[in-house]
């Protein structure tokens, strides 16, 4: 099975903590608290089939395709991330870094509008790593 992974010279998941399966840089931070100020709590949606560079889908709290296809993988600062169902046990040897780029976010996406818009960074973490997170 092959997976793709970020590999990026400039490292861009430099100054991210290592060794947790769900991090966030300081921009994605910044935009889920205007998100949050403008919509209350919020969770964010990982449902695409490839790990890296992927867009994710910012929605209420308690929309209802949390409850019946998906998984919560982990949370960013109290945010819930949740990824596919189907595609769960792929994602338990990952860490996902939440990040922003410029651009629009998904049509149902709570990010659209605001030019920029959330996806993700991924990498393998190391067996030490998994042992700690108990994967």
């Amino acid at each position: 099975m092959s997976i793709l992974v970020a590999v990026d010279l400039d490292d861009p998941l430099a100054g991210v903590r290592r060794g947790t399966q769900v991090e966030a840089t300081e921009t994605a931070l910044d935009l889920l608290g205007d998100i949050t100020n403008d919509h209350g709590p919020v969770a964010l949606l990982h449902m695409g089939q490839a790990f890296d560079g992927t867009g994710i889908i910012c929605v209420p709290h308690e929309d209802d395709i949390l409850k019946k296809n998906a998984v919560r993988l982990g949370d960013v600062l109290g945010t819930p991330l949740y990824v596919a169902k189907y595609q769960n046990h792929r994602w338990m040897e990952m860490q996902c870094v939440v990040d922003v780029i410029n651009g629009h976010g998904g049509m149902f996406s709570l990010d659209s509008g605001k030019g920029r818009r959330f996806f993700t960074r991924c990498r393998l973490l190391t067996a030490s790593e998994q042992e700690r997170l108990d994967l």
